[in-house]
């Protein structure tokens, strides 16, 4: 070392600066509540799973749906599954009914009864058991709708179904211990179609 020379030190180095993630301030969710929380994710979680049906449907009602057939013949499973689809067609007949919408309502008839009353005679025979001393005349499938089928359902209330067979239903309304059947129901392939009563039945 050189006398009189001061050891140049070398220059402090800056300390290394750690990173920091940026956050924007403005997009930071305001606290939340506990309660609100388990309400999110619950929320959620339903977001993720089918459609909840709630279903009221107790034993009783089951075994008076199932008639003169065995529960091996209609599963617990299988009527819930008919009677709310049938309970949901009969939603969308309602609708229909109000508007009067005959062309909507064709599309729910089977081809035995659309075949059936549109035949002249056997409205004919229809238009004298009507009340009114023959006042109410049936003339076409049309008049059957508007002058027949409406009136008859008007103030009903259907709660339950009734299996005649696997594949043949009635929609009543269950008051008194006792059925007031409304609507029939056939089973066609996946879905179900209205079964219009006939003289023959």
């Amino acid at each position: 070392m050189i006398a009189g020379c001061a050891t140049k030190q070398p220059a402090p180095q800056d300390e290394p600066v750690q990173e920091t993630a940026t956050v924007e301030t403005e997009h930071i969710p305001a606290p939340v509540a506990e309660e609100d929380i388990e309400e999110d994710i619950y929320e959620d979680e339903l977001m993720d799973e089918p459609e909840l049906i709630i279903v009221d449907e107790s034993q009783d009602e089951y075994e008076r749906s199932l008639g003169e057939l065995d529960a091996s013949e209609i599963s617990a499973e299988t009527f819930v599954d008919d009677k709310h689809e049938i309970l949901s067609i009969i939603e969308d007949l309602e609708q229909i009914m109000r508007k009067r919408d005959f062309p909507a309502w064709t599309k729910y008839l089977s081809d035995e009864s659309r075949s059936y009353w549109s035949d002249a005679k056997n409205l004919s025979t229809l238009s004298g058991k009507l009340p009114g001393g023959g006042r109410v005349k049936l003339n076409s499938l049309k008049d059957y709708f508007e002058k027949f089928f409406i009136p008859a359902r008007k103030g009903r209330v259907i709660d339950e179904i009734r299996y005649v067979t696997h594949d043949l239903v009635k929609a009543v309304q269950y008051k008194d211990d006792e059925d007031i059947t409304t609507y029939m129901f056939e089973r066609s392939g996946d879905t179900w179609v209205l079964h219009l009563d006939t003289d023959d039945q």
